[in-house]
């Protein structure tokens, strides 16, 4: 599976637009993975996956991306999310020591609270209002020597609204101490108008913050019939004063809720991605007069079955011959037996790409754009749905902070080899298998050479499907969990899960799996197991043993 990781995160070759070609970023590409497959010895959940990928230089030249979902939690050997330690949030930060495509990575921490003292939790997480539930990052500036960015605000998902509307902004402005990562020290809700995604890029000119948004234009069916680009203005950093609208225009040729605007030389550039997986350039003279036919700088490549998405420049690493073009990459599918996201299985899905462009490329201000603002029209009521990314299934409970950080800091078991060719893999919504109690469930003691132990063993017939297990020791009130993560087709089930117990596959048929577990209990007193098995759509079914040591 290692190899396979690796191949399915790194391209190779040219890319061909128009007339010019664009190269994959292997070697930035490369540390991005392996940041994100390094955390399995952290005392903390770090990052290791995100979209929405958006970077902003700091004074001192190092980068600091932000995410939007974002998976953070360790990567087993496998390349494999372990389902107990992985937890996902809404927004996150990783700073790059430079600009250089081999910059060393470091997560900035969220300040943990009584429930997350795992670090495992949106960076940033209010003022919410106007009914926003959660924050997705938009684009950052430097003011006042201070990093300022917004963060787009979102309900709940309902209606037409698949990943919620976009109902508000908050303002998050942090300190940048020397040497040191970023630090969240404000945050400001602003009732911006709703339908738009406000602040997907930020540009400074002529003493103006120029703050870009796209609404979606749908019809009462849902039906989608096009985006709008909105332009507003404050003073320069001045996000609290009154916004100026000065733009707002249909984009026939494309435009993609995220994109990207910088000044290159004397032209301005709004890079983003078509409907389909093309990359676009729409230059201008000016900040807000894009339009007209775009420039088409490559097509972005397959990656197996999963969605490619968010295309953007990143600013801060364009040199004078030049610019990178960032991606996304994510899936829907689930396994058929797990009922599990394939974000489990593959952990490289889940982040960034890099794209080389030439600035050869780039497009040239043309009578075909708008080179002044056109009054903007009213915005009139919509229901946006934000179909650039795909579905995720809901991330599962996590444990408590104190449990987290026993299982990361927890030798690994015996992992079986992983057979990605045995999972049928399904689209959302299509996984219906009904989950049954455990059978074949036995229990009884051992004595050995280390003490008392209980031996528990599990014959599994047909299909093996995400399986939880619980322990309760004597006089405790509560279960402790067990983590074991069972995944694939009978007659080779796999153990991909880290922490657990103690763990072999035995031959015979059917398979079947031991697990040696040690409650550390005096003898003669029970303890309680409880195993349960999961279905994203089933729920869970469990049974319940005694055992007497």
């Amino acid at each position: 599976l290692a190899a396979a990781v690796a191949g399915a995160a790194t391209l190779v070759g040219p890319l061909s637009g128009t007339s010019h070609a664009a190269t994959p970023d292997t070697a930035r590409n490369d540390a991005w993975n392996a940041y994100g497959n390094g955390g399995a010895g952290d005392a903390w959940a770090r990052w290791n996956g995100g979209d929405g990928t958006i970077g902003t230089r700091l004074p001192d030249g190092r980068v600091a991306y932000t995410f939007s979902d974002t998976w953070r939690g360790p990567v087993n050997s496998q390349g494999i999310r372990p389902v107990f330690q992985n937890n996902m949030v809404n927004n996150s930060m990783v700073v790059a020591s430079s600009t250089a495509a081999s910059a060393s990575l470091a997560t900035v921490p969220a300040a943990p609270s009584n429930d997350d003292g795992w670090n495992s939790k949106s960076l940033v997480q209010g003022p919410l209002i106007e009914g926003a539930v959660k924050l997705w990052t938009g684009d950052g500036i430097i003011h006042n020597g201070k990093l300022v960015k917004l963060y787009m605000g979102f309900s709940a998902v309902s209606g037409c609204d698949v990943f919620g509307r976009p109902v508000s902004t908050v303002v998050a402005t942090f300190d940048l101490p020397s040497g040191g990562l970023p630090r969240l020290a404000s945050t400001q809700a602003l009732a911006t108008p709703k339908d738009i995604t406000w602040g997907t890029a930020l540009i400074n000119s002529g003493g103006y913050t120029y703050i870009y948004g796209a609404q979606d234009l749908r019809g009462p069916d849902c039906s989608f019939h096009g985006r709008r680009l909105h332009i507003a203005r404050v003073p320069t950093g001045q996000f609290g004063a009154a916004w100026e609208h000065v733009a707002s225009r249909d984009m026939p040729a494309g435009l993609f809720t995220e994109f990207s605007v910088a000044k290159i030389g004397t032209a301005f550039h709004l890079i983003t991605q078509d409907y389909d997986h093309n990359v676009l350039d729409y230059a201008s003279t000016t900040p807000t007069g894009f339009g007209g036919t775009p420039t088409t700088l490559f097509t972005i490549p397959a990656h197996g079955p999963w969605s490619r998405y968010a295309a953007r420049m990143q600013p801060a690493l364009t040199t004078s011959t030049e610019i990178v073009v960032s991606y996304n990459v994510n899936t829907d599918r689930e396994s058929q037996d797990a009922c599990a996201s394939e974000h489990y299985f593959n952990a490289s899905i889940y982040r960034p790409r890099f794209m080389r462009v030439p600035r050869s490329a780039l497009a040239t201000p043309s009578a075909a754009a708008v080179r002044t603002p056109a009054p903007p029209p009213p915005v009139t009521a919509s229901q946006p749905v934000r179909i650039d990314r795909a579905r995720l299934s809901a991330a599962p409970a996590r444990l408590r902070a104190g449990d987290a950080r026993a299982l990361a800091a927890a030798q690994p078991g015996v992992a079986a080899a992983f057979p990605l060719d045995e999972i049928v893999w399904v689209g959302p919504g299509r996984c219906t298998r009904q989950v049954g109690a455990p059978t074949n469930l036995t229990g009884h003691s051992h004595t050995d050479a280390q003490g008392l132990k209980a031996r528990v063993y599990w014959d599994f017939k047909g299909p093996t499907v995400w399986s939880i297990a619980w322990r309760q020791r004597p006089g405790q009130p509560d279960y402790d969990p067990l983590p074991m993560m069972l995944v694939g087709s009978s007659p080779n089930p796999s153990v991909i899960d880290e922490g657990g117990p103690d763990v072999v596959r035995l031959p015979g048929t059917p398979p079947r799996i031991r697990w040696t577990d040690s409650p550390v209990s005096p003898g003669g007193s029970y303890v309680k197991y409880k195993v349960c098995t999961h279905s994203w759509v089933g729920g869970e079914e469990c049974r319940i043993i005694d055992v007497l040591l």
